[in-house]
């Protein structure tokens, strides 16, 4: 009688199970990323926004605005440093010297409108008279 030699390798099932596992795994992966991706455009965007936010807000402070002159508020003002930004800034008098500042940033995420809103108060510095 012939006896054949036990072989060592592997069987088609376990190379197909081996491959499905591997698939899964990699499909989970690739969604992980996407979503990884998706998040630091969102986390980019976020960052835009805080930083025009601070340049408006700084360049207020500099502005004859808060020094008696009449309030005026600002409307759908483009950007200069964000082209694809428009802001809006709202002031409100509430006394002693102190203005309330609204500033609203609106900009396009996946073609959906976005608004952003940022509060602060300023207040007044008037020169010393003489």
């Amino acid at each position: 009688m012939l006896k054949y030699p036990a072989t060592k390798g592997f069987t088609l099932l376990e190379i197909l199970l081996a491959m499905v596992i591997f698939l899964l795994g990699s499909v989970s992966l690739l969604s992980l990323f996407v979503l990884s991706v998706d998040l630091h455009k969102s986390a980019i965007e976020d960052q835009k926004i805080s930083y025009m936010a601070q340049s408006i807000l700084s360049e207020l402070k500099g502005v004859d605005i808060l020094y008696g002159v009449e309030i005026k508020n600002i409307q759908n003002k483009k950007s200069k440093n964000f082209p694809d930004y428009t802001y809006d800034i709202l002031f409100q008098d509430i006394g002693n010297d102190a203005v309330w500042v609204d500033l609203k940033i609106n900009y396009q995420r996946y073609g959906k409108k976005e608004e952003v809103a940022f509060n602060t108060i300023f207040y007044r510095n008037f020169p010393p008279k003489k």
